[in-house]
């Protein structure tokens, strides 16, 4: 099986934080993995799919990243998003995605 994602995905040692925001409600999650695209995390929080959330992270000694997310898929309490498109987005993500791969906090995940 291949692969057909754009963008990779970074799996963390210590998953960081999420907070969460959707239907009026905060809650909060752990990331379980990141591209530039969107998302994978785990909450307690039940979240709808095709459903737009706010999302809130910091991966490691980033800038707070503030972004909105689509629910794309569910399986139990891990949620898959796709970010909402825009330059800002991708510029916030991007930085601090090389930075924790060069401190060895996290990994690049693969499908083989």
């Amino acid at each position: 099986m291949q692969d057909q994602r754009r963008h990779q995905r970074i799996r963390f040692g210590v998953p960081p934080s999420v907070k969460i925001g959707f239907g009026g409600a905060v809650g909060e999650g752990l990331i379980e993995n990141l591209s530039l695209s969107g998302l994978m995390l785990r909450s307690a929080m039940t979240l709808e799919i095709g459903r737009l959330t706010g999302c809130e992270f910091s991966i490691f000694s980033s800038p707070l990243i503030d972004v909105p997310v689509t629910v794309v898929s569910q399986v139990g309490d891990l949620y898959g998003g796709r970010f909402q498109t825009g330059p800002i987005n991708q510029i916030a993500i991007d930085d601090p995605l090389d930075a924790v791969l060069t401190t060895a906090h996290a990994s690049t995940l693969s499908v083989h």
